[in-house]
C-alpha cells in the first residue's frame, strides 16, 4: 500500500487516513449512544420557579436537604372558589408547582444561600392549575398572554423568509413588586 506524506501544515498526517480500530468505533459508538439517551435531552418543570429543564441539572425535591422555609408566604396562594358564597382561603405551606418533583440546580443554589430565587413562584408568579386554560386556541392564547412577541420579516425573491431585525418582546402587564 502506498501512502504520501503531505506537507505544509500537516506534516505528519497521511491521505488517505488508516481506517478506525475497533476500540475507536466502539467509542465513537458509545458516545454518540450515551447522548442520544432520554436522560440527555428529557425535560420536567421546576417545583420551585416552574421552569422546564433538563433532567441532568435537576435534583429530586424529596432528597433535596435545603430548607423550603423561604417558599412560604401569605397572600400568595388561594385555593379555587367555584361561587362568591366560598370563603377565601389561603393554600398553607411552601409555593411549589403542582405535579413537579425536582428542583433546578439554580433554585436549589439560591434556597442554600438563603435566598429566594429570581423566578421563584413565591414571588406572586404563582397561579395554580388553571383548567380553564387547557384548551386555548391560538388566537386565545395571543389574547391572555402576558408577553407579546414581534418580528420583524422581510419576504425574499425565492419565496423564502428571512429575519431581518432582532425579535421583540413587550410586557402587557407592570411587573409586581415583591417586598
Amino acid at each position: 500500500m502506498l501512502r504520501k506524506k503531505l506537507t505544509g501544515r500537516l506534516r505528519n498526517t497521511f491521505f488517505p487516513p488508516l481506517p478506525k480500530t475497533r476500540e475507536q468505533v466502539r467509542r465513537i459508538l458509545t458516545k454518540h449512544c450515551r447522548s442520544m439517551r432520554p436522560k440527555a435531552f428529557v425535560e420536567a418543570g421546576c417545583a420551585v420557579c416552574g421552569h422546564l429543564v433538563p433532567l441532568r441539572f435537576l435534583t429530586l425535591l424529596s432528597s433535596y436537604e435545603g430548607s423550603l422555609a423561604l417558599l412560604i408566604r401569605a397572600g400568595v396562594t388561594r385555593k379555587e372558589r367555584f361561587s362568591l358564597s366560598e370563603p377565601i382561603e389561603e393554600l398553607t405551606g411552601p409555593v411549589l408547582a403542582e405535579g413537579c418533583h425536582h428542583i433546578c440546580v439554580d433554585c436549589e443554589m439560591c434556597l442554600n444561600n438563603g435566598v429566594i430565587p429570581k423566578h421563584a413562584l413565591v414571588r406572586y408568579n404563582w397561579i395554580g392549575e388553571a383548567d380553564q386554560l387547557k384548551g386555548l386556541t391560538y388566537a386565545e392564547g395571543i389574547l391572555i398572554a402576558r408577553v407579546r412577541h414581534n418580528r420583524c420579516v422581510v419576504r425574499v425573491n425565492s419565496g423564502r423568509v428571512r429575519m431581518s431585525a432582532n425579535a421583540i418582546m413587550f410586557s402587557h402587564c407592570r411587573p409586581q413588586r415583591v417586598k
